[in-house]
């Protein structure tokens, strides 16, 4: 399995379960491979939930960037990104929160 075929998974559970749910023996069983290729792979249970959040912000940012050049005035560019960022936190607040708290109590 290749390793973009294994983030989709991780991205699948991490979506489903959360950070705090995501387990990365649960992801490497769904990949079919060792626990151990998948921590070779992606480094650590925290290090792959940043690259699933990098990857949502990056989708975000170029959403955001269209959204934005279509605006005549700088008030309307403040209004659109305001109202996405508050879409976006809500969406992934549950999420952020854990990556934090987690890192957090890792020191």
């Amino acid at each position: 399995m290749k390793r973009e075929e294994i983030f989709q998974i991780a991205k699948e559970v991490f979506l489903k379960k959360g950070y705090s749910g995501m387990n990365m023996r649960e992801i490497a069983q769904l990949s079919g491979i060792s626990i151990g290729t998948l921590y070779n792979l992606f480094g650590s249970k925290e290090n792959l939930s940043l690259m699933i959040m990098k990857e949502n912000l990056d989708k975000f940012l170029k959403d955001l960037e269209i959204r934005v050049s279509g605006c005549r005035s700088d008030e309307e560019k403040v209004k659109i990104i305001l109202s996405a960022l508050r879409d976006f936190l809500t969406l992934h607040e549950k999420s952020f929160k854990e990556i934090m708290i987690g890192l957090i109590e890792k020191g």
